[in-house]
């Protein structure tokens, strides 16, 4: 009888943490050294679209299948594409695609000062939209593994 209460607990909680998302984003903006722009996003879902025509951004964000949320800047730096970049969610990975179809960026996106066209995102990836004044820090959560180890350990 405990083995089956201890498998539906760990069960229960395997559930109720699948959907507790951790990961995040930190955007900002430096113009002349100063920070013009900032935004955290605490709980990623779905599928981001950065660029400088929202009216594009927001057509494209409409033909996607899953949530999506368009990241608009207030006065949106020159160098940005229109769609600039796309950061889609596969399953439980985060995906960064520079542009969007068959076009990418004219500005190109860089992540920890290389230049990519498509990445498989990682804990403390610096993205860098064109030049190096659009900043995006992306934070990858640990710690549901790490519990559901500690949790598995200890049940069984």
């Amino acid at each position: 009888m405990a083995t089956f209460t201890r498998a539906a607990a760990l069960i229960s909680y395997q559930l109720f943490h699948a959907t507790d998302n951790m990961d995040s984003l930190s955007i900002r903006i430096l113009r002349n050294r100063k920070i013009t722009f900032s935004k955290t996003i605490p709980s990623l879902q779905g599928n981001y679209i950065f660029g400088r025509d929202s009216v594009r951004c927001q057509k494209l964000a409409m033909r996607l299948s899953i949530p999506t949320t368009v990241i608009e800047f207030p006065s949106p730096p020159t160098y940005l594409s229109s769609v600039h970049a796309v950061i889609c969610q596969i399953e439980k990975e985060f995906h960064l695609i520079d542009g969007w179809g068959k076009k990418y960026s004219r500005n190109g996106v860089y992540v920890n000062k290389q230049r990519m066209y498509f990445r498989i995102l990682q804990s403390s990836d610096l993205i860098h939209l064109g030049s190096s004044q659009v900043e995006i820090m992306f934070h990858q959560s640990f710690q549901q593994d790490h519990e559901k180890d500690t949790i598995e350990s200890e049940f069984f």
